[in-house]
């Protein structure tokens, strides 16, 4: 939020009253997304198998080798992100995502996206499925689903372009 307009809002709170355009946005249940100042986000393939990719090694001979994985679902790139607007708009698309959602649905699982948080020891996967609208939530204490709404997709997909990372298949 911007500092400048700060007072206004605190002195319009009682009343209900904010200036326009600005939007509380209550923190995610990732308290860790939301202090991270890095964070990775994977480019997944939605198959739950070994892909593998051929590549031509300098002496001309065939090289295959599989993708790497992300709680199982193959990588099909990444990108790190570091304190900026990028990583901002990463987090704020997540947590809308959250807040949107409403009860935990069917269980179809076919993420296109996933997010590593990592911040002093403490490590935060997410499995991002827009499709099935929920986000599979792993750390030390086990795996926890959370349902979501509107899917943060086109932000994951529009950072993963611009840094040159191809975007998951459909």
């Amino acid at each position: 939020m911007r500092r400048d307009i700060l007072p206004a809002c605190i002195a319009l709170a009682p009343f209900g009253l904010f200036p326009l355009g600005v939007h509380f946005l209550a923190p995610g249940p990732f308290p860790l997304l939301d202090s991270a100042s890095k964070i990775s986000v994977y480019s997944l393939s939605p198959a739950v198998a070994r892909i593998v990719r051929r590549e031509e090694s300098a002496d001309g001979r065939e090289k295959w080798e599989a993708l790497p994985q992300f709680h199982g679902y193959p990588v099909v790139g990444k990108v790190g992100l570091t304190e900026g607007p990028e990583l901002d708009r990463l987090r704020k698309a997540i947590n809308r995502a959250i807040r949107s959602g409403g009860e935990v649905g069917a269980t179809l699982l076919k993420p296109r996206h996933g997010v590593r948080i990592e911040l002093g020891g403490e490590c935060l996967d997410l499995l991002i499925c827009s499709e099935g609208q929920q986000i599979y939530a792993f750390d030390r204490s086990g795996q926890r689903v959370v349902p979501t709404g509107v899917g943060p997709e086109s932000v994951f997909d529009e950072i993963l372009r611009f840094r040159g990372v191809g975007v998951p298949p459909n």
